[in-house]
């Protein structure tokens, strides 16, 4: 369990904005066991606190540990998780891109209910 924390710590990226807000960086897999438990957990309860925008501008990158390569013209990306790994991370991205307002709580009940 140590060795996940430490992983997710070093997933985030803390920049000072001139804000004074706290930009977070998530990268994120789909279905990873870790990335569940994190999102779920405490990520879900921080971004569920009040006023918790005001302190932190923060972001999901639903990519994980994928590789792409071109195939002609199209690439073709490989999870680690499989197929259902990367079928994730795109609803992942469409709902980041395509819903409105605060689609972090999609993403959080995604990850819940993928399990």
């Amino acid at each position: 369990m140590q060795i996940f924390i430490i992983f997710f710590i070093s997933l985030f990226i803390f920049n000072s904005y001139s804000d004074d807000r706290v930009r977070i960086d998530l990268y994120d897999e789909s279905l990873c066991p870790g990335c569940v438990q994190f999102v779920t957990g405490s990520f879900s309860t921080a971004i569920k606190t009040p006023e918790f925008e005001k302190i932190c501008d923060y972001k999901i990158w639903p990519y994980g540990n994928a590789k792409e390569r071109k195939d002609g013209d199209k690439w073709v990306f490989t999870c680690q998780h499989g197929e259902k790994e990367c079928y994730g991370n795109l609803l992942q991205t469409c709902a980041l891109n395509k819903l409105p307002g605060n689609p972090y709580l999609f993403i959080v009940c995604l990850e819940r209910e993928a399990y």
